[in-house]
C-alpha cells in the first residue's frame, strides 16, 4: 500500500543520512590530513583554510543531513570530517581568506535555510593569514576542538 511505501522511503532516507554520517573521516584523520595539506600549502605557497562547523544538540538524523549538504557544497579536492559528536571540519586546500569567508557564510545561511531553529555556528581559519606554521595552526584548532 501507498502509507507501507512511504514508511520504507522514509526509513531509507534516515539510514542514507546516518550512513552519510557514519562514513565521515574522524578526528585523527583530520589531524592527518591538516599536516599533509599543510606541507602542500608550505612548499608551493598556497593558502590553506579550515571551517569548524559547531551544531548545539541536533540529532543524528540531522547531522546526516548536514554531512550530506556540505558534501553537495565541496569541490573535489575539500574534505569533510566529523570531528566530535557535534563538530564537522572542513579542510579546504588553495582558497583565499576572502574566499573561504564566504564560503562560510553561504555554508551557515544554507544550514539555516535547511534546518530552522537549528543553533549552527562557523569558525574560518586560514594559513597564513591566521597561523604562520603547522604547530601555531594546530593549536589554534585544538583551543577549538577541546
Amino acid at each position: 500500500s501507498l502509507f507501507f511505501a512511504q514508511v520504507a522511503a522514509s526509513e531509507a532516507e534516515k539510514q542514507l543520512h546516518l550512513v552519510s554520517l557514519t562514513s565521515l573521516p574522524d578526528l585523527n584523520q583530520f589531524r592527518d590530513s591538516l599536516a599533509m595539506e599543510y606541507r602542500r600549502a608550505s612548499h608551493t605557497g598556497d593558502s590553506l583554510s579550515v571551517i569548524l562547523l559547531d551544531l548545539a544538540a541536533i540529532s543524528d538524523q540531522k547531522l546526516g543531513y548536514v554531512a550530506q549538504l556540505l558534501r553537495q557544497m565541496l569541490r573535489p579536492h575539500e574534505t569533510l570530517f566529523r570531528i566530535s559528536p557535534q563538530r564537522f571540519g572542513l579542510i579546504l586546500p588553495i582558497l583565499r581568506s576572502e574566499d573561504v569567508t564566504a564560503f562560510s557564510n553561504q555554508m551557515t545561511e544554507r544550514l539555516h535555510r535547511a534546518l530552522p531553529g537549528e543553533e549552527i555556528s562557523s569558525t574560518v581559519l586560514v594559513y597564513p593569514e591566521q597561523a604562520a606554521s603547522l604547530t601555531e595552526l594546530e593549536g589554534r584548532l585544538r583551543v577549538l576542538v577541546s
